[in-house]
């Protein structure tokens, strides 16, 4: 009878959070006898033949407005479009939450793989004349340095706290140490010579979705490296990779030299260990699970090893001593 009453209750919170979501979208947009389910914190809404996701977004408001007009000016790619709300505004704030609505331009549950990004990659996607500054992310070096410095400084007041933390994070700022390094040397010697930036993604991940790829609330302008380095990164942490099959793939990029130092200068950053940790010390995650992470230090070191030997073949890159 107890468990009956609490699965009564559970289904009367979800009906009626459905119901409230349906009266901010008709008075907020308009949009009127949808069906709605939600899912890991996101409203997935069917109107008509159009699907829609409404969704809390934290960005910045200036970097939704160039969101905005970088989508607007490249309709041939994709990319959901933003919904504009009864005030002409990007963002409904609702109970304090900050939403966005998108409008889906393609629907697809399958995981991004090599080809995707091939593709991806060779497509004219335009906005160097749109003046786009909020969403330019190629200050690696200085966010990194940032980063290192302030878990440093963390771990001095929380390593009686994060045992497993402390007892691992100096590998791995190392690591990250030797990536900012690296990289700064690639930009001195290339300071006179534009290196190529794109619209990439913020975190590329190996189980992002098609749909979720074309999210323009994840896109930035950065080094051409970052979306191929991140998704190696993820591949390597929770996925398998064909090493005979990257030689194709780094020679289908139109990748030149300075791209695959940046490329491997930005694998030499662990963000796979960084991301985890954060969340550990925001009370997202437990600890423990850095351990899956911890125990395939050493893979990660074979790793690199192998992704540099793979790039060298192609360009002459830059070398590293104790690879």
């Amino acid at each position: 009878m107890n468990a009956f009453f609490h699965m009564i209750i559970y289904y009367f919170i979800i009906l009626n959070r459905d119901d409230v979501m349906k009266r901010e979208l008709e008075y907020y947009y308009g949009i009127r006898e949808v069906e709605i389910h939600y899912k890991d914190g996101k409203y997935y809404i069917i109107k008509d033949s159009n699907k829609y996701i409404f969704k809390p977004c934290y960005r910045d408001y200036r970097e939704i407005v160039e969101i905005n007009t970088l989508i607007d000016s490249n309709l041939s790619i994709p990319f959901h479009s933003i919904i504009l709300n009864r005030s002409n505004e990007l963002i409904t704030v609702i109970d304090n939450v900050p939403y966005i609505l998108l409008k889906l331009k393609i629907e697809d549950e399958r995981f991004i793989d090599f080809n995707d990004l091939i593709k991806y990659s060779k497509k004219k996607i335009y906005f160097e004349q749109l003046n786009l500054k909020s969403i330019i992310r190629v200050n690696w070096s200085l966010l990194w340095s940032k980063k290192i410095d302030y878990f440093e400084y963390q771990m001095k007041h929380l390593k009686e706290k994060y045992k497993i933390l402390s007892s691992s994070i100096d590998f791995y700022i190392g690591l990250g140490e030797n990536g900012i390094s690296y990289v700064n040397e690639i930009l001195s010697k290339n300071i006179n010579n534009n290196i190529s930036v794109c619209v990439s993604h913020r975190r590329l991940l190996y189980k992002t979705t098609i749909t979720e790829f074309f999210d323009p609330t994840e896109l930035i302008i950065d080094y051409k490296a970052r979306d191929v380095c991140e998704y190696l990164k993820s591949l390597f942490l929770f996925g398998e990779c064909d090493f005979e099959y990257l030689d194709n793939f780094f020679r289908s990029l139109s990748f030149d030299r300075v791209d695959f130092e940046m490329l491997f200068g930005r694998l030499l950053f662990p963000s796979f260990y960084f991301d985890i940790y954060e969340d550990i010390i925001n009370g997202k995650r437990d600890e423990k699970d850095i351990l899956k992470v911890i125990s395939k230090s050493c893979d990660y070191i074979t790793f690199l090893k192998k992704i540099y030997d793979i790039i060298y073949k192609i360009y002459p890159i830059k070398k590293i001593d104790w690879l």
